[in-house]
């Protein structure tokens, strides 16, 4: 599965709380798939193999456009 900027996922924490959050930032290497998300005012990466239980996707954006940085 592909994440992108912007969607709203739900997952685990290591204390077993449910965690939502909005993806930032979204890298493939390997196998695996790096997640950077907004959760709670704070930044958490994660790492997800693929696994159907570990991220869940709850909403995609239809035709959003993003605000990207640009360099002056």
């Amino acid at each position: 599965m592909q994440f992108y900027s912007g969607d709203l996922i739900e997952t685990i924490s290591y204390k077993g709380q449910i965690v939502y959050g909005i993806v930032l930032e979204s890298v493939v290497r390997f196998h695996y798939t790096e997640l950077r998300i907004l959760s709670c005012s704070r930044i958490i990466a994660i790492v997800h193999d693929g696994n159907k239980g570990g991220v869940k996707l709850i909403q995609r954006g239809n035709n959003e456009e993003r605000i990207t940085r640009k360099t002056i």
